[in-house]
């Protein structure tokens, strides 16, 4: 229900696109995994997307990084696996469909 709630108010501020990427990554498990045995290198690589606005924003971040390049990489089924691994990102989460719910720009 507030989710609802938030897409249909987004409109009044202009963030409905925004607000729908933030949905979709909201629907998933957590996209960030966390290996023991490359624990500093994972949390280098998440600091890149990390936003000091908080994490709807570093998700929104993510969201964005993986939508160019899955764009850069072919397009609808073009999201590069070897970059979902060197962001220490659980590519299941991080899908082309995903991508492709929010890509009608």
């Amino acid at each position: 229900m507030r989710i609802g709630i938030c897409i249909s108010q987004s409109s009044k501020f202009g963030c409905t696109k925004e607000m729908t990427q933030l949905v979709a990554m909201l629907s998933v498990d957590n996209v960030f995994y966390l290996p023991q045995e490359k624990k500093a290198e994972a949390l280098a690589a998440k600091r890149r997307f990390v936003s000091s606005f908080g994490d709807h924003i570093t998700l929104l971040n993510v969201f964005r990084a993986a939508q160019r390049t899955s764009k850069e990489s072919g397009g609808k089924n073009g999201l590069n696996k070897h970059w979902c691994q060197q962001n220490f990102m659980n590519a299941r989460y991080v899908r082309d469909d995903l991508l492709l719910l929010c890509l009608n720009e």
